[in-house]
């Protein structure tokens, strides 16, 4: 989304992760600075890109490997590690290999705020570090964040790269199947 693109590239925040070269580097960064999944948050300056949107651009620059990408999909230390590696893949992968890769999370309950905390009826909780978060407000399991990932071509009124009409109803058909065995 070229709003998203022009605030990415004159945020502070990103400029700041030239020094980050590692990808063990960018996965401690998500760990410490990412607390909610929204791509935009106000700034004194104006709206920016979110450390969220700004560490998957990073990662997309860094261009992972699929071992990388397990690692991310697959941490156990904070849900939004394992958030970013989703959506680095929704807007980084191929559609027609997004759901070898989206299947294992839909089956994750950790909790995630999906809004900034401070956010007024329609925030969610932050605070406290990693894993270790509380939500109040919008909040969801990283299953339904996956389960939206696939399902919709529009995230916070930011356009994802599109998913053919026909890919995405064949994504939502194999989501009731699972949504039958799971019952």
């Amino acid at each position: 989304h070229n709003i998203l693109w022009q605030h990415l590239r004159s945020s502070y925040y990103f400029r700041g992760l030239y020094k980050t070269t590692t990808f063990s580097g960018v996965v401690d960064k998500i760990y410490f600075d990412v607390e909610h999944c929204e791509p935009m948050v106000p700034s004194s300056r104006g709206p920016a890109a979110s450390p969220c949107f700004c560490l998957v651009y990073k990662l997309f620059l860094m261009r992972l490997t699929d071992r990388e990408m397990e690692t991310l999909l697959t941490h156990g230390d904070s849900p939004f590690i394992r958030a970013v590696g989703l959506l680095y893949l929704r807007i980084a992968t191929d559609v027609a290999d997004l759901w070898r890769w989206f299947e294992p999370a839909l089956h994750d309950h950790e909790s995630m705020a999906m809004r900034r905390s401070g956010g007024g009826a329609s925030g969610a909780g932050g605070g406290g570090r990693g894993g270790a978060r509380s939500s109040a407000g919008v909040s969801t399991s990283l299953g339904d964040f996956a389960q939206l990932l696939l399902t919709t071509n529009k995230y916070f009124n930011t356009m994802l790269p599109p998913i053919p009409i026909p890919v995405m109803k064949r994504y939502k058909k194999r989501l009731s199947r699972l949504d039958e065995i799971f019952e």
